[in-house]
């Protein structure tokens, strides 16, 4: 699977938006904005789902934010580093099974 590039997706819109504007009636020109509106939906949908599957768990030491204590966070990987760097996190397998189980 390759990597939407969602600016290019946009500016496709852009310009089928730009196009239709000119000559608002054109069937061709409604057809391929909405092509387009619905590729840059997909890729968009794609990206969300490849961010979402990158995330990493860490346990939560102390509470910070939205985490609270002895929960399990889902992460992007820097920032679960940055966590473990400033110490509010544990990105231990054996910790990370810990929080888990005593949330049961």
């Amino acid at each position: 699977m390759s990597k939407p590039n969602i600016a290019a997706l946009q500016a496709a819109v852009t310009a089928a938006r730009e196009a239709l504007a000119g000559d608002p009636e054109n069937e061709a020109l409604k057809a391929e904005l909405a092509k387009a509106a619905q590729a840059l939906a997909d890729g968009e949908q794609e990206l969300a789902e490849a961010i979402e599957a990158s995330k990493v768990e860490v346990r939560v030491l102390v509470d910070r934010g939205e985490h609270k204590a002895d929960s399990v966070a889902r992460l992007l990987p820097a920032e679960a580093k940055r966590a473990v760097r400033e110490g509010w996190a544990d990105a231990d397998k054996e910790a990370i099974a810990f929080a888990k189980a005593e949330a049961k």
